[in-house]
C-alpha cells in the first residue's frame, strides 16, 4: 500500500475527532498492558467529512498479548460494540481500529497492511486505522485507509469539539422505538426532585468523591 501525505480534497475524510471517553479508553489500555501490544475497535459516526470517534472498545477478555504481536476477543468485541451502539441518539458504527506499536515504529507492518486490505472489502467509505507508540511521550498516529492508499489524517480530542447529538444518548422514547414491544411497552418519566432543588439541597455540603467499593 502506498502512503501520502494528508489531502483535504478527500471525499471523505478530512479530521478525526476522538471524545474525551474514547481517548482515556485507548490511553488507560495502553498502561494496561504496559509493554505488550494491544488495540481495540473505534466506533462513531461521520458528518461533513469529519470521523467523530465516539468511543474504543478494547480488545476484549480471550486475548494475546506480547511486544510485537496481539489478537484481539472477536466474540467479546462483537458482543459489546452491539450493546454500546444501542445507548445512543445516533447509534455508532464501526470506524476503523488501533493497536499499539512497539518502539517508534508508526508505518504499518505487513500483517497490518494485509489485515486493513481484507476489512476494506466491507468499507465502502474506508476506514481509520491507528498507531499508538510510546517512545517515550504517549502519541497516536491516524491514517484513512481506502484503496491501496493510506492517507495521514489530523486528529484532536475532546468532546468540546463534538455535535451535541452525536454524544447524546437515545431517550426512552427513541429506545422502545427500536424495540420489537414498541407498540406496548411503556416507561414514564420520573423524577424524585427536580435538578434546581438537588442543586440548592446539597450545595452547602461540603465532601469528597470516594472511590466505589468493589
Amino acid at each position: 500500500m502506498q502512503y501520502i501525505r494528508q489531502d483535504f480534497q478527500n471525499p471523505e475524510c478530512v479530521h478525526v475527532l476522538f471524545s474525551n471517553r474514547a481517548y482515556a479508553s485507548i490511553l488507560s489500555e495502553v498502561i494496561q498492558h504496559n509493554r505488550n501490544e494491544t488495540g481495540g475497535v473505534l466506533i462513531g459516526n461521520i458528518y461533513n467529512r469529519v470521523w467523530y470517534i465516539v468511543e474504543t472498545i478494547d480488545s476484549g477478555i480471550f486475548t494475546v498479548n506480547s511486544p510485537t504481536f496481539f489478537r484481539w476477543d472477536q466474540n467479546y468485541v462483537n458482543h459489546v460494540i452491539s450493546v454500546r451502539r444501542n445507548v445512543y441518539k445516533y447509534p455508532p458504527s464501526i470506524l476503523g481500529f488501533w493497536h499499539r506499536h512497539p518502539g517508534s515504529l508508526d508505518t504499518f507492518s505487513a500483517m497490518d497492511e494485509m489485515t486493513i486490505r481484507r476489512t476494506l472489502k466491507s468499507c465502502p467509505h474506508g476506514l481509520i486505522s491507528m498507531l499508538v507508540n510510546i517512545d517515550p511521550d504517549f502519541r497516536m498516529t491516524c491514517y484513512y485507509c481506502f484503496g491501496k492508499i493510506l492517507m495521514s489524517v489530523s486528529y484532536d480530542y475532546g468532546d468540546e469539539y463534538f455535535l451535541s447529538d452525536i454524544l447524546a444518548c437515545a431517550s426512552p422514547q427513541e429506545l422502545i422505538g427500536r424495540s420489537p414491544q414498541a407498540k406496548t411497552l411503556r416507561v414514564k418519566p420520573h423524577a424524585t426532585i427536580s435538578p434546581k432543588q438537588f442543586a440548592k439541597r446539597f450545595q452547602a455540603v461540603s465532601g469528597r468523591i470516594v472511590p466505589g467499593k468493589s
